[in-house]
């Protein structure tokens, strides 16, 4: 999932399967038009008092399945052709990874190398706006409850102190997982 400036947020994945059965349906939600959400249309916070600016963001999901190994198991010729086990790769290949542009505001380039340095988890949560529909927005939410910052680095080509920060993020067993992603349609709430 990514956005930049004023341009509409894009998603892109990668799907794995195993072998499909003939009676397997995949159906797409269909919309009779286009409705989009934008990433400059958003609130981006770390911790509970630092809001700012967000220009841009990626968020990387990788399941570190190595499709390399995914064959190796299979019994007979026949079934080699599909996928028999979903071995993982090595640590760091799976994880949640988070970049980031954000506006610079004072203290802000202390605070995020002081919270790099130790190591610190921060609560990092990101929401985007798209159009209204029935009195309520389409939005996409992301919350990363413990986000580690990995990478600080500046940026002056737009002529104002902008922030490169990148996080990775560790799992809490409060939220059950790494991350939540909640992407509400109008009223209705999906990927939760």
């Amino acid at each position: 999932i990514r956005a930049e400036g004023s341009n509409r947020m894009e998603m892109g994945a990668k799907l794995l399967a195993s072998k499909f059965g003939s009676n397997l349906t995949i159906t797409y939600p269909t919309a009779t038009t286009p409705r989009y959400v934008w990433g400059s249309a958003g609130v981006f916070s770390i911790g509970s008092d630092i809001k700012t600016q967000l220009l841009s963001f990626e968020l990387t999901l990788e399941s570190g399945i190595d499709l390399g190994r995914a064959w190796e198991k299979a019994a007979t010729e026949a079934l080699r052709v599909y996928p028999a086990s979903w071995p993982y790769s090595p640590a760091p290949a799976r994880g949640v990874k988070f970049s980031c542009k954000i506006r610079a505001e004072g203290g802000n380039i202390a605070t995020y190398r002081a919270a790099q340095l130790a190591g610190t988890e921060l609560e990092l949560d990101v929401s985007c706006l798209g159009i209204i529909i029935s009195a309520a927005y389409d939005t996409l939410a992301i919350s990363i409850p413990k986000a580690v910052i990995t990478e600080v680095t500046q940026d002056f080509s737009s002529g104002f102190a902008d922030l490169n920060l990148t996080f990775e993020a560790n799992y809490d067993a409060t939220a059950g997982g790494p991350i939540e992603i909640i992407v509400t349609n109008g009223t209705a709430t999906y990927l939760v």
